[in-house]
């Protein structure tokens, strides 16, 4: 650009994030070596919302559920997770494999690779990974919290450590 002017970009047009996330619909298909196949859809902005629905072999009927996440949406499903993370910093050994971190994000790199080749198939050889899946029933709350933290306990609007109400 020696001796010419560099362009500049119009400013910026507020967009709120709702607006951003309502337009975000978007889904993956993930083919298996096996011949099973997934797809993980999201629709719309409600990060509050689970569902799940697959095809068994031999049920002319689609399987489906929605799945309720707590009192206190997305708070409630990262109890299980703190826990680990916690046991981690206990033991100093992960409770759960490495690979299963390594296997989401290797599913997101092949669906950005593929979004950018206009949505073609894209093959992913580094998701041939394999691990023994532990149980994880030790570190699941089991709905326990949902005794003492109901649809019609107050959120809190901060999170202050070692609130005892709610530990």
């Amino acid at each position: 650009w020696p001796g010419r002017e560099i362009p500049t970009s119009p400013p910026p047009v507020p967009v709120s994030p709702n607006e951003i996330l309502a337009n975000l619909n978007h889904a993956i298909f993930v083919g298996y070596k096996d011949g099973t196949s997934a797809t993980v859809v999201s629709i719309g902005d409600d990060a509050n919302r689970w569902n799940f629905a697959c095809d068994v072999m031999g049920n002319p009927e689609t399987q489906s559920t929605a799945y309720y996440n707590g009192p206190w949406g997305n708070r409630c499903l990262f109890k299980a997770l703190s826990h680990s993370i916690q046991q981690f910093f206990i033991s100093g050994r992960p409770v759960y494999p490495v690979e299963r971190t390594l296997l989401v994000n290797a599913i997101i790199e092949a669906s950005l690779i593929s979004k950018e080749r206009g949505g073609l198939p894209t093959e992913a050889p580094f998701l041939d990974v394999q691990y023994d899946a532990p149980r994880w029933h030790k570190l699941r709350e089991n709905g326990k919290s949902w005794e003492i933290i109901t649809s019609s306990t107050e959120q809190p609007v901060e999170f202050s450590p070692g609130d005892s109400r709610f530990l």
